[in-house]
């Protein structure tokens, strides 16, 4: 009797991290009761009236103690129906239903069934569906787009569509990349040859019209622009510099009238310099026909103990995103280190109680 109350605790007690993330985890796409596992759901499908198929991607139950979610993919696009469950596992009936993407079904969900449900994945359900697609509204197309031409490049610059999510860039009319960002820098072109190039918006799965722009690779005929806007952080026995630039182009970096680097970057670290020393740096930009003039000469001076401050190109939303997938990565194992103690220390609370 003693051994099968210790066993029935430490189980109990081993599965508590994975029960709790249901009730506090992400209503959508944390895995319900079956914690942070994900369901996948593979070759089911769920049929509309208008004759499309939809793979089942995934099954999330019970996430916030009235309704089970379940996620449908019809081809990249995730669409996530909600249906309320009448009786456990068995038979669900559906009292509504709405969308996350570009389609929207109207009617609702019907006659869910699950055909296997074993715990944890996989798990199985056929589902008939009666809706009408409601088209999304596609973003607005860019506009003012513009091309620099360079040697064996270009660099593509447009204005900011308000209700984009990214952009998509062609090539000729052939799709070369996508990018969240108002500017692009196309390599690898063949100098004196025109090329057409184009530019999409895209928001939830739709994509704007393109707007397209003419432009023709080709050496340089004159030396590059002087960089301009040059700034110096003060490290510990060294600087770090910063300018704007064009593109296309190397830079020189000069320390008290002498060269002492060439990069493609608009950053710099001079390092190994001596702290409460003035030097003076410049930087200068190259192409294959010369080099430009050097910036006017700015005074830095290395600080013992001084961390410079460095300038990032992500975003908060980037750097949140980074974190939550980090703890997300990590927490099975925090789960699994916290729940074998408390296991031990409850199953030995409980013996004390039949002893």
């Amino acid at each position: 009797m003693k051994k099968s109350i210790f066993i029935f605790a430490f189980v109990l007690f081993f599965s508590l991290p994975f029960v709790a993330s249901a009730k506090f985890g992400d209503p959508l796409f944390s895995g319900g009761l079956l914690g942070n596992l994900t369901p996948v759901i593979k070759d089911d499908f769920v049929r509309y009236d208008l004759g499309k198929n939809y793979t089942i991607d995934s099954l999330y139950l019970n996430q916030d103690e009235r309704y089970d979610y379940v996620r449908l993919l019809d081809k990249d696009k995730k669409l996530i129906k909600r249906f309320m469950t009448s009786s456990g596992f068995d038979s669900v009936g559906v009292k509504e239903v709405y969308h996350i993407g570009v389609t929207e079904f109207v009617n609702p969900i019907e006659n869910v069934r699950y055909v296997e449900y074993i715990g944890k994945p996989p798990i199985k359900l056929q589902m008939d569906v009666k809706g009408t697609e409601q088209p999304g509204v596609p973003p607005d197309t860019p506009i003012n787009l513009t091309v620099v031409a360079g040697d064996g490049q270009v660099t593509l610059h447009w204005d900011a569509v308000s209700n984009a999510e990214t952009y998509t860039v062609y090539v000729d009319g052939v799709y070369y990349r996508g990018t969240s960002d108002t500017s692009l820098t196309i390599d690898n072109l063949t100098n004196g040859k025109e090329y057409q190039f184009s530019v999409s918006a895209l928001s939830n799965g739709l994509e704007s019209e393109r707007v397209s722009v003419f432009g023709t690779p080709e050496l340089p005929k004159l030396p590059p622009d002087t960089p301009i806007n040059l700034t110096v952080a003060a490290g510990d026995s060294s600087l770090v510099l910063n300018w704007r630039g064009s593109p296309g182009v190397k830079y020189r970096v000069y320390l008290d009238g002498e060269m002492i680097a060439e990069t493609d970057r608009t950053t710099y670290s001079i390092t190994d310099l001596s702290n409460d020393k003035s030097y003076g740096v410049q930087v200068s930009a190259v192409n294959t026909i010369g080099e430009s003039e050097r910036t006017t000469s700015v005074t830095g001076v290395p600080i013992a103990g001084k961390v410079p401050a460095v300038k990032f190109k992500y975003s908060l939303a980037d750097m949140a995103l980074a974190i939550a997938s980090w703890f997300a990565s990590i927490w099975p194992v925090v789960a699994f280190s916290v729940a074998i103690p408390l296991s031990f220390i409850v199953s030995s609370r409980i013996k004390q109680l039949f002893t």
